[in-house]
């Protein structure tokens, strides 16, 4: 979530400087307006993407995740344990979005009084035009467009034409959008100015409509000398803003050739292209990180046994079939690594891996099952179930562990015989590790994994995580 959101930010800062250092000025409205609707989905959707090709699989079987409990010992299934110090992020995060929802549903109530409290005009097609009494404003939502009733007889300004540009542009949901984004993601400071960006541009192009049937000077004058009321709702399109005014006089004097415009938008497309090869090799890279943390430690050891002697280091993996891979190799004692040897290790190994085998290790009572996956889901199901009833939990109170999450790796091998071997395990409590092993070693033997009805050894991994209540 923190690499999703860092990501999320930094995408959003490189978009509105490109858009403030190169388009902000231009008179191409529409296409600003849809430049910055664009990026803004593509600030939360290019984390998300990922190139499988570079993404690489690992050979040792990695068992569902057990859960242990200090107080009441139970087993669950986790992909994902968060560390104890995203619990307060979460909880700063989700009274920030409350609070937000909340001045958001205030507002939508401040709305609905005025529609309530008002006169209301129907006006064509389902545009319904509430005429206010106490201030002189004039600003639209949805349908709905909001105006002084003697501003709105008097016409001096066009106004509702204006408005009208608002709503058939649908300027609202652009608002709208960013506002709920806002709530989602109110830690961006970003998202709070790609709102700001758009509401100028929506007052760009209305008044660019405008104009057409409305001379420059006389229409600014008479905006300027008129005193609007301007209400803090950022989600309206409002007709007059002070901060905006001299924005929107000097922003329509200017014209753009379509040229500059095409040179600008390639140059953005380019880099857009960059960001997003970069952005799925960057997420590659981290989706496998995540997946292989857990083996990281372990795997640097792991040495499958041949039987001409060889030692098959379980490091870089190219698919090749069910059975061949390409892989990196030491011979022997020497550990000059040749890279790219093919390797047959479901007939050569001496120890099988779990992609490589047939039928895997039965453990007691999945004799039922006859599917290959049923009796791989049924193995790791009895060992997490047999380690959470036997793992002494009271050792992480003598370790003064309260309050934390300790993650336990370990790696036993089931072998020919179906007797557990050759188990290991690490953690930053070595009291924890030795009880792991001692779990892991009071297994029930098994009925081994066997490849063409030969019985074989095949090496497991095992993540417990040990979380202790306070």
């Amino acid at each position: 979530m923190m690499y999703y959101a860092l990501q999320v930010l930094l995408l959003q800062a490189v978009f509105l400087l490109f858009y403030d250092l190169f388009l902000r000025r231009e008179s191409l409205f529409h296409w600003n307006r849809w430049f910055l609707l664009g990026t803004g989905a593509l600030s939360f959707l290019l984390p998300l993407i990922q190139f499988g090709e570079l993404q690489k699989p690992v050979i040792v079987e990695s068992l569902k995740p057990v859960i242990l409990r200090s107080h009441s010992v139970q087993t669950q299934i986790s992909q994902h344990i968060a560390p104890h110090y995203s619990q307060t992020f979460l909880y700063v995060y989700g009274l920030g979005g409350l609070l937000l929802l909340g001045h958001f549903i205030y507002k939508l109530f401040q709305i609905r009084k005025l529609i309530k409290n008002n006169k209301i005009v129907d006006y064509e097609q389902d545009i319904k035009i509430v005429l206010l009494q106490k201030h002189r404003e004039a600003f639209s939502f949805a349908n709905y467009i909001f105006i002084d009733e003697k501003l709105y007889q008097e016409s001096k300004l066009p106004v509702l034409e204006h408005e009208l540009v608002h709503y058939r542009e649908k300027h609202w949901l652009d608002l709208l959008g960013f506002e709920i984004l806002k709530i989602l993601f109110w830690f961006s400071p970003f998202v709070w100015l790609y709102q700001k960006r758009l509401h100028a541009v929506h007052e760009f192009i209305a008044d660019k409509h405008v104009l057409k049937q409305y001379q420059f000077s006389a229409y600014f004058q008479a905006l300027l000398r008129e005193h609007f009321h301007s209400r803090k709702i950022s989600f309206i399109n409002q007709f007059y803003k002070p901060s905006l005014l001299k924005t929107r006089i000097m922003i329509q004097k200017k014209n753009t050739s379509k040229q500059q415009a095409i040179v600008k938008y390639a140059t953005f497309s380019l880099i857009l292209t960059g960001i997003i090869v970069l952005a799925g090799a960057c997420n590659a890279k981290m989706s496998e990180k995540k997946e292989n943390d857990f083996l990281e430690q372990i795997q640097r050891d792991t040495v499958i046994q041949m039987k001409d002697g060889k030692k098959v280091k379980i490091n870089v993996i190219k698919g090749k079939g069910d059975k061949k891979i390409e892989i990196n190799v030491t011979k022997g004692n020497n550990d000059n690594i040749v890279k790219g040897e093919e390797v047959n290790i479901a007939e050569d190994a001496v120890e099988v891996p779990i992609q490589f085998i047939s039928k895997p290790p039965v453990f007691p009572g999945c004799e039922e099952n006859k599917d290959t996956k049923a009796m791989k889901d049924c193995l790791s199901h009895k060992i997490q179930k047999f380690v959470a009833r036997n793992f002494n939990t009271n050792i992480a109170h003598d370790l003064g562990l309260a309050g934390k999450n300790v993650k336990i790796i370990t790696m036993f091998t089931i072998g020919k015989n179906g007797k557990v071997t050759h188990i290991k395990a690490r953690s930053k409590y070595p009291a924890l590790a030795d009880e792991a092993k001692r779990v892991i070693a009071s297994l029930p033997q098994m009925k081994p994994g066997q490849q063409k009805d030969k019985a074989v050894a095949v090496t497991y991994t095992l993540p417990i995580i040990f979380k202790v209540e306070k």
